[in-house]
């Protein structure tokens, strides 16, 4: 079971990192189908779109929020 700490956001000098939201779909879509990413490091067949929503979905579902993404 997560636990919640009331934190939504990191911000360090360079970065800031939040929790994924449904609306994220499209991001996630895109950094796992980036062309540019090497085969050996992260093989094809693990990051297409469906593999993207399905691991924005648990996170979702982790953090105890709906998982609201229509793959495809």
């Amino acid at each position: 079971m997560p636990v919640d700490f009331g934190i939504d956001r990191v911000r360090t000098a360079r970065l800031t990192g939040r929790r994924p939201e449904a609306n994220d779909a499209a991001t996630y879509a895109r950094i796992f189908t980036d062309a540019r990413i090497v085969e050996e490091v992260w093989p094809e067949h693990l990051r297409t779109v469906d593999d993207a929503h399905a691991v924005l979905d648990d996170g979702l579902e982790r953090d105890g929020r709906d998982a609201a993404v229509v793959a495809g």
